[in-house]
């Protein structure tokens, strides 16, 4: 992990949920897809549903196994 940290270091910022969220929409456009559903797992759920709060024109559904909040993980494990 420590190794894998290591060469991520330099680019660790471009690795955020915003991130993702764009790549989605990237490849949702090279696609030519006008709207998809979208299925996910685990913190992909987290990130389905920014997508969808941030492209909700561009979602025909979500598929979500295992959700998170919307409101993001709970990484304290307090719930």
């Amino acid at each position: 992990m420590r190794a894998c940290a290591g060469q991520l270091e330099q680019v660790s910022a471009f690795y955020g949920t915003d991130d993702v969220v764009a790549d989605l929409d990237a490849l949702r456009a090279a696609l030519q897809a006008e709207r998809w559903s979208v299925f996910a797992v685990s913190y992909g759920t987290y990130v389905a549903q920014q997508y969808a709060a941030k492209h909700p024109d561009r979602v025909a559904g979500l598929a979500l196994d295992s959700p998170l909040p919307a409101s993001g993980p709970d990484v304290l494990g307090l719930e």
